[in-house]
Formats: structure tokens, sequence, C-alpha cells
């Protein structure tokens, strides 16, 4: 039992070794600078944000306003927060030009 458990070790052992290489080339990649980008995406600040970066901040910020209410609801929405955050994504939606699903 001994001898093939050691056998495996051995087998395995230069495959952990080149992940741990890999890893290591991966971790000592140059970070790109402070302030090319923000949260939310990779928004260059000399530009302004395009009509698809500003739409995903919209759902983003709709998302964390979805995931607030569904806690301060117990974990399952009530009926009027659920109609409250559906007419926001509807009005999101129209405000980009984008038809409701169905």
């Amino acid at each position: 039992m001994l001898r093939p458990v050691l056998a495996l070790l051995f087998l395995t052992l230069p495959l952990a070794a080149g992940a741990a290489r890999a890893q290591m080339n991966s971790m000592m990649t140059p970070m790109p600078p402070a302030n090319s980008v923000t949260y939310g995406g990779d928004l260059n600040m000399g530009q302004p944000p395009t009509q698809q970066q500003r739409y995903n901040q919209k759902l983003i910020a709709l998302r964390e306003k979805f995931v607030r209410t569904t806690r301060a609801d117990g974990g399952q929405l009530s009926d009027e927060h659920k109609a409250a955050l559906q007419k926001e994504l509807d009005a999101i939606n129209k405000q980009f030009g984008i038809k409701p699903a169905g």
C-alpha cells in the first residue's frame, strides 16, 4: 500500500511544482495604473462612459437595491417591492431603448 502511494506522490510532484510556477508567474504581472479602472468596469477616465457602460452601471445599482430590499424583507421580496423593482427595471430599459421580453 505504501509503495503505490509514494509512486503517486512522486508522479504528481512535478505537476504541483508546475502549477505553483504558473501561479507565481501570474502573481508577478504588473498592476495596471490605479486610475485606469473604476468600480464596476473598465472605464477610461479620459473618455465618457459608453451607453453600454452606463446601462451596466444602472443595472448594478438596481441589483444592489434588490439585494438590500430582499434582506430588509427577511429574505423574500414583498409584492410591493417586486412591483417597484420591476417598474424601475422597465424604466431603465425604456431609457436605453431595450424592449421588454415576451
